[in-house]
């Protein structure tokens, strides 16, 4: 009997995967503020539609120097859900989403060594993002964490 329970569970979350939107990632949608090193850390992101998930972070300086742009957009491909990032506005490789609830999303690209895995989750409106992987053969993380702001606020 406790077998076919964990069977009936693995055969729901499989279905639940497969049933995945960009909708499922509508918990990141709207603006975020925080620090990393000492820069401003602003991001959008917009919940489009079932389709297509796009976003956008800026990293600026103390003196507004712009460090860092990148740009994401989630869309079905091949059936799953699939987010390409566009760092300094050239594009990257793909991560696949590879879990989702309904306050956190995993994406994951084992290819590429840093980062292999990025993570985000929302509580207490707040979004912590979270880069892993390895850089010269080390783990590496990067975690910096956001509040939601204004839609009015611009940057």
């Amino acid at each position: 009997m406790k077998y076919l329970a964990a069977l009936i569970t693995t055969i729901g979350l499989i279905s639940v995967a497969n049933a995945t939107t960009a909708r499922d990632l509508d918990f990141m949608d709207g603006r975020w503020q925080g620090t990393y090193n000492n820069s401003t850390v602003v991001s959008h992101y917009i919940a489009g539609n079932a389709k297509v998930f796009v976003g956008r972070t800026f990293m600026k300086d103390s003196n507004g120097t712009t460090q860092f742009v990148e740009l994401i957009r989630v869309d079905e491909q091949n059936g799953q859900l699939v987010m390409t990032p566009y760092p300094m506005g050239k594009k990257g490789l793909p991560f696949k989403l590879i879990q989702v609830s309904k306050d956190s999303a995993t994406f994951e690209n084992p290819a590429n060594p840093f980062p292999s895995k990025i993570h985000f989750s929302v509580s207490d409106n707040v979004l912590t993002t979270d880069a892993t992987g390895t850089k010269n053969g080390a783990p590496s993380e990067i975690t910096y964490k956001q509040i939601k702001i204004p839609e009015t606020v611009d940057f």
